[in-house]
Parts: structure tokens; C-alpha cells; sequence
């Protein structure tokens, strides 16, 4: 579940970003990943960073964006990964993501989800 996070990120990236940043390590006594991810595109506007994760919402509207990546990628870690995601962004100065699921997921995900 995990990689098509990470895939729809950066889908969401190759539209705009001509440069993407990514990594990842164990915090929190090895219980979570951390995963950075900065792309270098044209960022979020100021008034918009309250509805990034909201459905169909989209800074590319008539450009072949649906508004539905943010929030998909939203849901999959919070949802059925059970960690947390924040988004970062200024006006031209790209988009960032610090996503923290759990290292390891047993039993049941947050959604009742078998895992």
C-alpha cells in the first residue's frame, strides 16, 4: 500500500516539478517510517493549503488534474496506513509532504481492513 502511495505522489509531481526530493528513515523508536518528499514546481497558493487534501480540489483545473490525487494519497495514509500526513507550500516554491505511517501494520487497519 505503501508504494502506490508513494506512486501517486509522484505522479502528482512529474505534471509540474522539474526536480523532486525524497527520503525516508525509521523515528519514534522504530515504530514509524518517515517519508520527506519536496518537488520543486509551482507550489500552493496561501488561501488553498486548508482544502489541499478536500476531493476535486485542484490548482491544474482544465489541465487534465481531477483534484482527486492529494486526497486518495491522504486517505491511504491516514485511513488504511493509520499514520499521519502534512502537506508544506508556499507560491512558487513547490510542494512538500512529510508522511509518517507505521513501520509495520498487523491486524487491522484503521478503516477494519484486513492487513
Amino acid at each position: 500500500m505503501l508504494d502506490e502511495t508513494v506512486a501517486e505522489i509522484l505522479t502528482m509531481a512529474g505534471i509540474e516539478a522539474e526536480a523532486i526530493w525524497m527520503s525516508a528513515w525509521a523515528v519514534v523508536d522504530e515504530r514509524q517510517v518517515q517519508i520527506e518528499y519536496t518537488d520543486y514546481g509551482t507550489g500552493i497558493a496561501e488561501g488553498a493549503h486548508s482544502r489541499i487534501f478536500e476531493p476535486f480540489f485542484t490548482t491544474r483545473l482544465g489541465s487534465g488534474g481531477s483534484g482527486l490525487g492529494r486526497y486518495i494519497v491522504y486517505n491511504l495514509v491516514t485511513g488504511f496506513l493509520g499514520g499521519t500526513i502534512k502537506a508544506y507550500s508556499s507560491p512558487n516554491q513547490g510542494l512538500a509532504f512529510t508522511l509518517t505511517p507505521p513501520r509495520y501494520i498487523t491486524g487491522q487497519s484503521t478503516l477494519g481492513i484486513p492487513t
